[in-house]
């Protein structure tokens, strides 16, 4: 399980959908502004250096939510809960993720207990 919520993480900080890729190209052939042109271009490169490096695409990873749907009995719920954490720690150093912190500097990626 913990494999497979890394690997999701990964995959949404990596790789843009086609579609959106799509529109971001369009979007650039169509722009005038030289402003605009050049942010464009930008992010498409880092749409390609993402896909073909395994990077975010972005510096901002921006937060990691997860909905979990479980019976308030269900006997997976730590192990749920250990998985997610456990993932988003490895992610936060392998791929990396921006590491989070609130103003009492208490990560953003821990689960308070």
């Amino acid at each position: 399980m913990e494999r497979a919520i890394f690997e999701a993480i990964k995959l949404a900080v990596t790789k843009i959908p086609d579609d959106v890729v799509k529109s971001l190209r369009e979007a650039y052939e169509k722009e005038d502004n030289p402003t605009a042109k050049f942010n464009l271009e930008n992010i498409l490169k880092a749409v390609e250096i993402g896909k073909r490096e395994g990077i975010p695409v972005c510096q901002d990873t921006g937060t990691v939510t997860f909905f979990v749907e479980a019976g308030i009995e269900s006997p997976y719920l730590r192990e749920i809960e250990e998985a997610i954490n456990s993932a988003l720690e490895k992610a936060t150093k392998e791929i990396p993720l921006i590491v989070g912190i609130d103003a009492f500097g208490n990560s953003l990626y821990s689960n308070p207990r």
